[in-house]
């Protein structure tokens, strides 16, 4: 018997380890996850669906007028002021796929990506989004806080819950893009080639002026500024950067869509 039970524990050690090694190998789930590719096989389809979410659900044709994600205006401001001739409708899109895929080559990666995968990058994402969603709910308890259930998409209750869910995703896409993709890495770079700071420091310092830029953009007028709101959104601005440097941004961009899913889907319920 005491045989039986040594070999059951050793058993169970075992089957640990190979989990371990499954998850961190470099063709399990932990690194896959971050691998460029992974992550443009991952977001391509969120892509899709925002810019034909916004053309059948924000778009008024008889005025002309199509209501976007203002991460993706500024995308779109910038890329004229650069004086790239790239139409507008499809730029911002464009940017992340020439990132990842520029990103890929340069790591000289295998080109190979998993479908299975993505469900597990969704899944993942899902589970990030509950913390920012149980947060949110808590602030909006207090009422010394002053705020509303806040969606990270912005203010969109007036266009509606199908709406709703394409800005969704379009917030994750293109306020990751800006605020993480480029923000965190542009100011990382900065701190450790030309300040030449610790890396360590030079995280934290990315990740913070990151925040604080993500929760002032917000905000597009000083009549309209709350302090609740924006410490909420310094807050969740702080934990998507984490999730960005430590998981990469196929899963940050599934998080914060997640998150406003979680809101408009709430909301919707609620009226």
């Amino acid at each position: 018997m005491g045989h039986g039970r040594s070999a059951t524990k050793h058993h169970d050690i075992d089957d640990d380890h190979d989990f371990d090694s499954e998850l961190t190998s470099p063709d399990g789930y932990w690194v896959r996850s971050q691998m460029p590719l992974q992550c443009l096989l991952f977001l391509l389809p969120l892509v899709f669906f925002y810019e034909l979410g916004v053309l059948l659900f924000a778009t008024d044709f008889d005025k002309g007028v199509t209501q976007h994600i203002e991460a993706r205006l500024k995308l779109n401001r910038f890329s004229e002021w650069m004086g790239l001739e790239v139409p507008p409708l499809f730029l911002p899109g464009l940017i992340i796929i020439v990132v990842l895929l520029a990103w890929h080559i340069i790591r000289r990666a295998p080109w190979s990506a998993k479908l299975n995968v993505c469900a597990y990058m969704l899944a993942e994402g899902v589970a990030l989004a509950l913390p920012m969603f149980v947060f949110a709910l808590v602030l909006r308890q207090n009422p010394a806080m002053n705020i509303a259930l806040p969606m990270l998409a912005g203010d969109i209750d007036e266009s509606g819950w199908k709406a709703g869910l394409v800005f969704s995703i379009g917030a994750g896409l293109y306020e990751e893009l800006l605020f993480r993709l480029i923000g965190v890495a542009m100011f990382y770079s900065i701190c450790v080639h030309v300040l030449a700071l610790p890396k360590r420091w030079s995280c934290f310092i990315a990740i913070s002026v990151s925040a604080i830029l993500f929760s002032w953009y917000h905000f597009h007028s000083l009549s309209e500024f709350n302090f609740g709101d924006f410490m909420f959104y310094a807050a969740a601005g702080l934990y998507l950067g984490y999730i960005f440097m430590l998981r990469g941004f196929g899963i940050v961009v599934a998080a914060h869509a997640m998150y406003d899913v979680m809101v408009v889907t709430l909301r919707a319920l609620q009226h």
